[in-house]
């Protein structure tokens, strides 16, 4: 599922990312992204994707597992973004936003 910020027209977008270093070795990946697509396409192509890597579904589908890794998908409500005075930042606006979190053992 790549995202590529550099071409405008590239079908989903990073809107933030997150990597924390535990102590003992234990590590978080957290990506925010974004897309035009609807949340059912959105998850059929993380899901395709996921997959296709080598990733296995866990509790029906809660979160992915490969090797010591497990990676979670989530769907962020827009209001997280949302600003009383300027409202819907222009490049969020009618677009699907979600995490994609990967905890490394």
């Amino acid at each position: 599922m790549p995202a590529d910020n550099r071409n405008p027209n590239s079908i989903v977008q990073i809107q933030r990312g997150e990597f924390t270093e535990h102590i003992g070795g234990g590590r978080d990946v957290e990506e925010t992204m974004f897309t035009s697509l609807s949340q059912n396409e959105t998850y059929t192509l993380f899901r395709n994707s996921a997959e296709q890597n080598g990733w296995k579904t866990v509790n029906n589908g809660e979160y992915f597992s490969k090797n010591s890794m497990k990676m979670m998908f989530k769907f962020v409500d827009v209001s997280e973004y949302t600003s009383e005075k300027y409202g819907v930042p222009k490049h969020l606006q009618g677009k699907t936003i979600f995490r994609i979190r990967i905890e490394i053992k």
